[in-house]
């Protein structure tokens, strides 16, 4: 993800495409789709992992420093959501046709859409049965 994993309190941001060019020492490219979205942590440790970085932040503020906490993550009233992309690399530039089927695909893992066949059959569809330029 071009900024990195991110972790957000209360509010869902928005799904995110874009796209991405990696250019090999011998001067090929590989070309990326890349679908970026938010889902709810309910991971214990890693809740647990930020009541401890808060917690340390806070006691190594300065005395007399009051830093604002509206900021920080409270367990008892927030809900945390941690940041999560699906991804296809090809060695082709084609980009805009694959932000659909990432949407799709999308739709059908967090179970907007009923899925009839396991994700991997999706996979599967799109590298051996759909012809590419």
């Amino acid at each position: 993800m071009p900024e990195g994993l991110k972790l957000v309190k209360n509010v869902i941001p928005e799904k995110a495409f874009h796209s991405l060019l990696i250019t090999r020492e011998n001067g090929c490219r590989v070309y990326g789709s890349v679908l970026t979205y938010y889902e709810p942590v309910h991971d214990r440790k890693l809740l647990d992992s930020m009541d401890t970085l808060q917690n340390d932040y806070l006691s190594k503020c300065r005395i007399g420093m009051s830093p604002d906490e509206s900021h920080f993550f409270n367990r008892s009233c927030d809900t945390l959501y941690i940041s999560k992309c699906l991804c296809l690399v090809t060695s082709l530039p084609i980009f805009q046709p694959l932000k659909p089927y990432l949407e799709q695909l999308y739709a059908c893992t967090i179970g907007i859409e009923t899925a009839t066949l396991p994700i991997e059959s999706y996979l599967y569809n799109l590298l051996y049965e759909v012809s590419l330029p």
